[in-house]
């Protein structure tokens, strides 16, 4: 979906009047390969960042985001 030019134009401007302002941020992340066979493996893998912006209101910004990844693989 596209904005019209008049929308656009106010989006543009209500962000270039913002002053800016560093947040600390913390993060890991931790991955590991297992080659269990000749022609089989697995990927196992996390990974977290927390992000200290407590004067930020907005419903979109997140303080912690993580995940978490398993796989496995074989070659044939």
């Amino acid at each position: 979906m596209r904005l019209p030019i008049s929308d656009w134009k106010k989006f543009r401007k209500s962000f270039s009047t913002r002053e800016g302002k560093s947040v600390a941020v913390f993060g890991l992340f931790s991955f590991a390969e297992i080659k269990w066979a000749k022609k089989l493996q697995s990927s196992l893998g996390y990974s977290m960042e927390m992000i200290e912006n407590s004067d930020c209101s907005h419903p979109m910004i997140l303080g912690k985001v993580s995940y978490a990844l398993i796989n496995l693989r074989y070659y044939p």
